[in-house]
């Protein structure tokens, strides 16, 4: 894909994933490719020129050197390990990114309709992503919610 927009994992903070579906997702070597829908960012990021939060068109996240990946489903408070690919149509609620010696750390939460699984997971120890797209599109969900 080539994309007008390329941000890393320098700029985590002024993203959002809350709501925003994969429309698919894989490995490749070591990498995890997870694409969605949208990803909303922030009025402060660098690459956008808007007074507010604005959503992106499709988009791409490419966690690169990853060294452990961890798909998991949460079944009665217990966690069970799942296959990447159960995890695509996954709805993201919580993305978390925690900078452990030389790797990152991102702990992924989520859900999937019409799945026996109510929540699902994802743990990734990788040297950082890349996230690619090429509009922004419609102001962010939440800009003006408490207005």
């Amino acid at each position: 894909m080539k994309a007008q927009f390329k941000t890393t994992e320098k700029n985590f903070e002024h993203l959002n994933f809350h709501d925003c579906r994969t429309t698919g997702i894989y490995a490749e070597k070591d990498k995890v490719i997870i694409d969605f829908e949208f990803v909303y960012i922030s009025e402060e990021h660098p690459l956008n020129p808007y007074p507010v939060a604005k959503s992106t068109d499709a988009c791409h996240l490419i966690f690169h050197g990853v060294s452990i990946m961890r798909p998991i489903g949460y079944i009665e408070n217990q966690k069970v390990p799942l296959a990447l690919h159960e995890l695509d149509g996954m709805e993201f609620l919580t993305v978390t990114e925690q900078k452990v010696d030389s790797v990152y750390v991102y702990d992924i939460f989520g859900a999937k309709n019409h799945s026996s699984i109510g929540f699902h997971g994802l743990i990734l120890h990788a040297e950082g992503f890349t996230m690619h797209w090429n509009e922004f599109t419609e102001d962010a969900w939440y800009v003006g919610w408490n207005q």
